[in-house]
């Protein structure tokens, strides 16, 4: 599951780059998420260590831009319940 930088920082990457290479302005996307630099980079190791985000030298490109769900089932709801 992301952290909620993770999920700024992919939206954001996602609605300035779409699904091509670029090279990522991370003071610009830094300025639009609210964090440092380094926050931002951080969100961007975790979110290439997840997969949603592919990254080659100096560029990077955005491989999935949703969330994976967690099937819902029955044991998952139980704990709603009591």
């Amino acid at each position: 599951m992301l952290s909620d930088l993770e999920r700024k920082v992919l939206m954001i990457l996602w609605n300035l780059y779409r699904d091509t290479w670029s090279r990522p302005d991370l003071l610009k996307v830094s300025r639009l998420s609210g964090r440092t630099e380094q926050k931002v980079r951080e969100a961007i190791k975790a979110l290439r260590a997840a997969e949603y985000i592919e990254v080659r030298i100096g560029e990077l490109r955005v491989l999935k831009v949703w969330e994976q769900q967690v099937p819902r089932t029955s044991s998952n709801l139980s704990i709603f319940i009591d």
